[in-house]
């Protein structure tokens, strides 16, 4: 059995408050099997290839909870993706595997992709696993669940009742995904539509989660405002996305309902920080989009820090 001995000046396991000054990581056959301190190797792993990481800290792989493999990180990620869609599936994966790339540069070692056409999504994630490309591992819904012309419809199945939102799941748990999203609100990067209001019915995310449940993939729900975090998280979604509790007049922070959330183990991943970002980087500071996240940016943070006092699960997504 092959061991190597990773050693640097800090080793932080994830756990402890302070990292491991002068520590080891020993890796056996692609596992890591130990993780303290150098002085107290002794003879042990006498005979492992040891590799020397000075004024380096090692730390856990990071895990990026919410991404999308085919959208740039630019101020103008819509117009990216519909240009690259014109070109063909090809220029799409492309960007999905440059995207996988920079992941895994920055020390992120899973992904969990919450929107990417089918036929991109699977055949990177394979890819990935086969280590045919430098990438994180991905897990990955593929194409999410959506209304007609609602929040991201370019790639998403387009639904207008519970049966069609039925098929759709069944349609994705046949491909291979492994889990299933649905926008249950609107959302900032789509044109006509509502980030304030829900897109689907309580009885039609109830759809949704059921034949998720029966087919064994838990569901992703998007929500950004008061009702579509409620229903879902009544429906029985396993994760709320963004979750900010956004009306279209401020912040409606629920704790009764972040209670509940907490009781029933359902993690919010907030994604805060793309928003700021684009808010920084849009080339108009005085657009409607930009005023608006910057008001409501500290009531935002007073939610999530809410969220978080409530014992509410909490998920890293960029």
């Amino acid at each position: 059995m092959l061991t190597t001995l990773l050693c640097a000046d800090r080793v932080w396991d994830g756990i402890a408050a302070e990292p491991i000054e002068r520590g080891f990581v020993a890796v056996e056959d692609g596992l890591i099997t130990a993780v303290g301190r150098q002085g107290e190797l002794g003879s042990r792993f006498a005979h492992a290839a040891r590799v020397e990481l000075p004024a380096a800290t090692l730390l856990p792989g990071l895990i990026n909870g919410h991404v999308h493999l085919t959208f740039s990180a630019s101020p103008t990620p819509v117009a990216d993706y519909l240009a690259d869609a014109t070109a063909g599936p090809c220029v799409l994966t492309l960007r999905a595997v440059t995207n996988l790339d920079a992941a895994a540069r920055a020390g992120v070692t899973t992904v969990r992709d919450l929107g990417t056409l089918n036929d991109v999504a699977f055949a990177v994630r394979e890819a990935a696993a086969s280590g045919r490309i430098t990438a994180p591992r991905v897990i990955t819904s593929g194409e999410p669940i959506t209304v007609t012309g609602g929040h991201c419809h370019w790639f998403s199945h387009q639904c207008g009742t519970p049966a069609e939102i039925r098929r759709a799941v069944r349609r994705q748990a046949a491909a291979g995904a492994d889990l299933v999203k649905i926008f249950a609100t609107g959302g900032n990067l789509t044109p006509r539509t509502n980030p304030f209001a829900p897109q689907f019915s309580a009885d039609e995310l109830r759809a949704c989660v059921r034949e998720a449940d029966r087919v064994g993939l838990p569901v992703a729900a998007h929500a950004h405002a008061p009702d579509g975090i409620r229903w879902a998280v009544a429906a029985g979604a396993s994760t709320i996305e963004h979750c900010m509790f956004e009306t279209a007049d401020g912040v409606e922070f629920d704790a009764a309902l972040a209670e509940a959330m907490a009781a029933a183990r359902i993690a919010f991943c907030p994604t805060l920080g793309a928003g700021v970002r684009r808010a920084l980087a849009a080339p108009d500071p005085d657009s409607p989009m930009v005023r608006r996240i910057r008001g409501k940016l500290p009531a935002i943070v007073r939610a999530m820090r809410g969220m978080v006092a409530a014992g509410v699960p909490l998920l890293a997504g960029s």
